[in-house]
């Protein structure tokens, strides 16, 4: 009895390391060994610049021009130059990716990510110059 009841709980602990994964948080901010949060595709969002990062960014919520639950995915890699213009409307496909410091403003509902964009398009007819609020 004794025998079986090592057989069936033994494997609960061996079968997981958690040494052998890497700890996030170590990991260089755009490292795309960071999990993965979200993933989207053809997502619609604004691209702004954010000044307290030194980072353009992706800005994406719910309603129009608002910053109430917004989403701000720090874009990882380079950004075109056609699509560093504040305000600008775009279609993105792309991972969203854990950031690690203590950047999210849970007052305002604004929640940071590292954005790896796979894909981006310019939506037509579409640009507002609104600029990203300090922190």
């Amino acid at each position: 009895m004794r025998r079986l009841l090592l057989v069936m709980i033994l494997p609960l602990f061996a079968g997981c390391n958690e040494d052998s994964k890497p700890d996030d948080c170590s990991l260089s901010p755009c490292d795309p060994s960071r999990r993965t949060v979200r993933q989207v595709a053809d997502y619609p969002g604004r691209i702004e610049y954010d000044e307290n990062t030194d980072r353009w960014a992706i800005i994406t919520n719910p309603g129009p021009i608002t910053y109430q639950s917004a989403e701000i995915g720090l874009i990882c890699g380079d950004l075109s130059d056609n699509f560093r213009k504040d305000g600008l409307e775009v279609s993105f496909s792309g991972k969203y990716k854990e950031l690690c410091d203590d950047t999210d403003d849970t007052s305002s509902g604004k929640r940071y990510y590292y954005l790896h964009i796979t894909d981006i398009v310019q939506r037509e007819g579409r640009q507002h110059s609104v600029s990203l609020p300090s922190r």
